[in-house]
């Protein structure tokens, strides 16, 4: 009978330990798309800052009319490749 009860206590511990495994193994995987997610956010979120920034700096010294036509003949070889 103390044989039964400690085989029944050993399997509780291994299931509690696979809860536990897998538990933590699912925080892990979350908390790595969490920083996948905010690192692609956060870069998308700095080139469109560097791409105001620069817009406005080109405003501010007058060479916005040249940004302009580079941009264009840039966006028109991309089409044609």
């Amino acid at each position: 009978m103390h044989a039964l009860l400690s085989m029944r206590f050993t399997n509780a511990r291994r299931g509690m330990m696979l809860l536990i495994v897998l538990s933590l193994l699912s925080m892990f995987l979350m908390l790595g798309t969490l920083l996948i997610v905010n690192t692609s956010r956060s870069r998308l979120t700095a080139r469109a800052f560097a791409a105001a920034t620069a817009m406005t700096a080109c405003q501010w010294s007058g060479t916005a009319h040249m940004t302009a036509s580079t941009s264009d003949r840039a966006s028109t070889s991309r089409k044609s490749l």
